[in-house]
């Protein structure tokens, strides 16, 4: 059985145009982590535990255009 979890911590900046009068763009940072847990039958009917957990730095921005 694998059970993923997931924990994101974000922080960011909402860019609004007063002239246009909408969102122009979106800056995204953070943390990301990832733990994983998967048990699994061995040979001879003996059973293994695998665990991991992966963690790293999250970023995204976006600019966002008016539709023509």
């Amino acid at each position: 059985t694998v059970a993923p979890k997931f924990e994101v911590k974000l922080e960011g900046k909402l860019f609004y145009s007063l002239a246009d009068k909408r969102p122009i763009g979106l800056e995204l940072e953070g943390t990301v982590k990832i733990e994983t847990d998967e048990d699994r039958e061995g040979r001879e009917g003996g059973t293994m535990h695998i665990s991991s957990t992966q963690e790293g730095k999250f970023t995204q921005k976006v600019s966002i255009t008016k539709a023509e």
